[in-house]
């Protein structure tokens, strides 16, 4: 369920959802039906006006009078649903580098695709439907790489449709959020939920700056010429009155033709770079604000760049702001240069004419199904667990160290809190079989959402007698 869905027409490297073969394995994650929408899946839009048509291709869409097909107009819902369930695909890359087999966590899964965003943003009429379509196709994993600010669960659309989902059997897991470092920032905390957020993996795909003085200063990025001349050029800062110093205005009033440009770690950096591009630059370098930490992201830029400085440093935090008695995120995953699907080409156009496109992001989306394709797995070995029992296979299973033992660090190369971590990295070998599960029903919230109730109404009425005594 994302902003995007995939369609018969697209090509190349969407053949990470092709149908398969015959499976040695069959996850019973969808009925024989949903595979209709393997390649076409659902456009929810408004759900006030819905009006459903069957395009003669099987395509089934849900307008609100835009006669748009459910599409992916970003490339989020491809990346996303790839990782979760994408086929087998050999010499997958993002232009050039990441170079490998590219597969989903669980590729022999049947996979369902519901638009619920638009350009514009995500109706929570739209969020409410996908998850009832969902529901009603007989899903057992559903994965919400979307998220907002924290607010009650009464009034949490996510975390609504989430309970009647659960109460249905099926696994419900959700992004936290890329609002981090900071305390508090975290999303979807609905203690039904499997609350996700993101770490680093062994990929680096590293550009190295040599500056003057002979000093090398390590980043990363996607986009490597090799026709990229060697040879020293001149470093420029622009000064900019935004919150980039790399803006329109900034830039074109520097001489940055033929220059290295430094510019602050703020806004799409895609787009920075296309900027910098614009304005004659030859070559870019993303400096992190502090709070970015020793956290480098590898994009496909549209010229020369290096991402210069773990845990992603834009992970939102806990504790949950809506009930901080309950840990969260529950858990993290790789989220940090994930190669999957992409619907379009990435980087200059002249470099990437391919038959297969991928792209590498970063983020809470990109771990979240991560999370839902191992929960789909755990499902498959045990059909009779239910969401809770996933959940508590995943979370007693995790790793709080590295491979070498070693604890796992944040941003700032710090030993990370159970705030940023949760109960720690995933370990899908461990989590089929757990040897021990603690198993809730939908009954079994009903007691503590009373107490939230109570607790939440008592402090509401406290917040307002001070806010009568101080008049």
């Amino acid at each position: 369920m994302d902003s995007g869905t995939l369609t018969a027409r697209a090509k190349g490297s969407l053949s990470e959802f092709s149908i398969r073969g015959s499976n040695p394995v069959t996850l019973p994650l969808m009925a024989q039906e949903c595979l209709l929408r393997l390649l076409s899946g659902r456009g929810l839009v408004n759900s006030k006006n819905l009006t459903a048509t069957i395009s003669s291709s099987g395509r089934e869409k849900f307008t609100q009078g835009r006669g748009e097909d459910p599409t992916d107009f970003v490339g989020h819902g491809t990346h996303t649903a790839g990782t979760a369930a994408g086929n087998f695909v050999k010499k997958a890359n993002v232009l050039g580098n990441g170079n490998g087999t590219a597969v989903g966590m669980a590729p022999y899964a049947h996979l369902a695709m519901y638009q619920v965003c638009q350009s514009i943003g995500c109706f929570e009429s739209d969020i409410l439907a996908g998850i009832d379509a969902a529901i009603d196709d007989g899903v057992d994993v559903l994965s919400l790489s979307l998220g907002g600010d924290s607010r009650p669960f009464s009034d949490d659309v996510i975390a609504i449709g989430a309970f009647s989902a659960m109460e249905k059997g099926v696994f419900v897991s959700c992004a936290a959020g890329n609002s981090g470092p900071m305390d508090s920032t975290l999303s979807n905390g609905a203690p039904w939920v499997l609350t996700v957020g993101a770490s680093s993996m062994d990929r680096k795909i590293k550009a190295t700056v040599k500056l003057g003085n002979g000093q090398e200063v390590e980043g990363e990025s996607a986009f490597q010429p090799a026709h990229f001349p060697s040879k020293m050029i001149p470093l420029v800062y622009p000064i900019g009155a935004q919150i980039s110093n790399c803006n329109h205005d900034s830039l074109f009033s520097t001489n940055v033709t033929g220059k290295m440009v430094i510019c602050d770690r703020a806004g799409p950096r895609i787009e920075m770079g296309a900027a910098v591009k614009e304005a004659g630059g030859a070559a870019l370098v993303i400096l992190n604000k502090e709070t970015d930490g020793c956290t480098t992201l590898a994009e496909a830029h549209y010229l020369p760049a290096s991402d210069l400085p773990s845990l992603l440093s834009s992970l939102s935090r806990g504790p949950n702001l809506e009930s901080p008695g309950i840990l969260k995120p529950d858990i993290i995953g790789p989220g940090l240069n994930v190669v999957a699907a992409w619907p379009f080409q990435v980087g200059p156009s002249e470099t990437n004419v391919t038959s297969m496109t991928f792209n590498m992001i970063s983020g809470t989306s990109m771990s979240t199904p991560h999370l839902s394709g191992i929960a789909a797995l755990i499902k498959g070995a045990h059909p009779d667990w239910s969401p809770a029992a996933i959940k508590s296979a995943i979370m007693t299973t995790s790793d709080t160290t590295d491979r070498d033992g070693k604890p796992i660090m944040d941003e700032t190369l710090q030993p990370a809190s159970f705030f940023a971590m949760g109960a720690g990295h995933v370990n899908p070998s461990k989590a089929a079989n757990p040897g021990l599960v603690y198993d809730l029903r939908a009954d079994d919230y009903i007691p503590y959402l009373v107490d939230w109730v109570t607790q939440t109404s008592k402090l509401k009425q406290s917040l307002i007698v001070r806010s009568i005594a101080r008049r």
